[in-house]
């Protein structure tokens, strides 16, 4: 029977996922598998699924993506609970390999996932089987793939402005994106080590191929709730086309999915905003990871790290206030300027997004508030967890035409997501416009950081919160070695990849052959 063999001591290297495999394979150690057993279409279908679960875990979707995005940017604020320790740096910019486990973390669980989906692209032709499930297997296991190519970018290379020469504030020192395995033996091979990070510009493109690819498999098929699927390919490529800047392609690919899909789904109302927003699979929703009672992430979830449980009544004295004492209250909204985050969403009077805002719970500190983005049903814990929303298309849309001059036709998109939510139709909309509302939007769902980093946008007016500094970016001077924006390259991997460790990221020492990562 033949056998796969997996070594490693690396992320790239990494077993396949135990979650994954375990029921189908039943087999020990993890690293050896008999690929009689993968090669059906239940053993795809389990790689495919284990993937799913590796990314909507604590480690990736389920928290730790978006605790990331929200503690290096503007909106929120890390208390300083144990917990807490890795995010505080991260809101300081002070992260290091030696002393934030997240970098690692993070690596280590997307080149998992990578693996599993690697391993669907790679054999799946040898798979007997219905060809229309396998063709679907495979349209998801490419679409996976390209976005945990696109979230280590975000993660550990710099936005495309800087990164891809012919941009705006390209430099030289910031060209590297992250390594691409493309077979399982490229990542499997200990004697020849020479997985590289590829330029950013490559690794784009091989993003946008595998999107690509995997809208030609899910064309056509239903667009079932909790799945991946044309629509959802679409949306993400717009995504990545407006990291990219290229905005007439934005524009093309947004009229499509306007034409094609805009009628599956619909804005909420503002009368009914309030008790449906969180609802599982609303009428915005056009992928999420989804959460049950009995499968669910419990204490590491997101909504019970962020906040506890409150009151969500509209119209009583009690809405927004504490109702039980569980969960860790541990990221709480900045306030006090124009540009902080509860005043970002408190900044017009008609806002329904003002509902959002709710206490944090901290005895004896009224200022200190949170946001219940989350709302758990039956549970604090039991909650989805969106990856891409209508408003998205719609606020993608109005950012392209803006930046292309185009300023009533970014005014008519983002008035289909200010109209619902605030009541007012904008009649001229610039770029500036679009990102505050986006800003707004998308609060807490892995996007202000990055989109102040994509477009060069700074960081300011930070706060001070209970002794922690959290610090202002001005990305005009991030060559500063202060100025740690993106993750480290883990330790773990230049140790183990030769062939990488002259390729750090700027505001980190080399390697050290002595002692490994020098950080200073």
């Amino acid at each position: 029977m033949k056998k796969i063999l997996i070594t490693s001591a690396t992320a790239i290297l990494l077993l396949f996922s135990t979650l994954s495999c375990s029921k189908i394979l039943d087999k020990e150690p993890p690293a050896m598998y008999e690929m009689d057993v993968l090669l059906t279409t239940e053993g795809m279908r389990a790689l495919l699924n284990g993937a799913y679960s590796i990314m909507s875990g604590s480690g990736y979707y389920g928290q730790l993506l978006y605790l990331y995005e929200a503690a290096k940017g503007p909106d929120f604020f890390v208390r300083p609970t144990e917990a807490g320790a890795n995010l505080r740096d991260e809101a300081r910019y002070t992260h290091t390999e030696r002393t934030n486990r997240n970098a690692r973390s993070l690596w280590e669980t997307i080149y998992r996932a990578i693996r599993n989906l690697t391993v669907i692209i790679e054999n799946i032709d040898e798979v007997q089987g219905e060809t229309e499930e396998l063709r679907r297997i495979l349209g998801e296991a490419y679409f996976l793939r390209g976005l945990c190519y696109f979230d280590l970018m975000r993660l550990f290379a710099y936005p495309p402005i800087f990164s891809i020469p012919g941009h705006e504030r390209y430099h030289e020192q910031f060209r590297w994106g992250v390594p691409v395995i493309t077979t399982v033996s490229k990542g499997s091979d200990l004697l020849e080590r020479t997985v590289r990070r590829e330029t950013a510009d490559s690794t784009y493109r091989f993003i946008i191929e595998n999107f690509e690819l995997a809208y030609q498999f899910l064309e056509g098929r239903p667009l079932v709730p909790g799945r991946v699927n044309s629509a959802t390919v679409k949306a993400l490529l717009i995504r990545t086309y407006l990291y990219l800047e290229n905005w007439l392609r934005v524009v093309n690919l947004g009229e499509e999915w306007i034409t094609k899909y805009g009628s599956r789904y619909a804005m909420i109302p503002y009368e009914s905003w309030q008790t449906t927003y969180y609802t599982p699979f609303n009428s915005e929703s056009i992928w999420e990871f989804n959460y049950t009672a009995t499968e669910n992430l419990g204490g590491s979830s997101l909504n019970f790290w962020v906040r506890r449980p409150t009151w969500n009544e509209p119209g009583s004295e009690r809405d927004g206030k504490v109702s039980r004492n569980e969960g860790h209250n541990k990221l709480g909204l900045t306030w006090g300027a124009t540009t902080r985050g509860r005043d970002f969403l408190e900044f017009y009077p008609n806002d329904v997004r003002r509902y959002l805002i709710c206490e944090m719970g901290i005895e004896g500190l009224p200022d200190y508030m949170t946001v219940r983005k989350y709302v758990g049903n039956p549970t604090h814990s039991v909650h989805n967890i969106p990856v891409v929303r209508l408003p998205e298309i719609y606020l993608s849309m109005a950012e392209a035409y803006a930046n292309m001059g185009a300023v009533a036709q970014a005014a008519h998109y983002l008035s289909m997501v200010s109209q619902p939510r605030r009541r007012a139709t904008v009649s001229v909309a610039s770029a500036t416009d679009v990102l505050n509302e986006r800003r707004r939007e998308l609060i807490l769902e892995g996007h202000t950081y990055w989109d102040h980093f994509r477009t060069a946008r700074n960081i300011t007016s930070r706060q001070v919160i209970e002794s922690i500094n959290h610090t202002s970016i001005n990305f005009g001077t991030i060559t500063s070695r202060h100025y740690r924006v993106v993750y480290a390259i883990p330790l773990s991997e230049l140790d183990a990849n030769v062939a990488i460790r002259d390729q750090q990221n700027p505001g980190y020492g080399p390697w050290n052959p002595a002692i490994g990562q020098d950080d200073d």
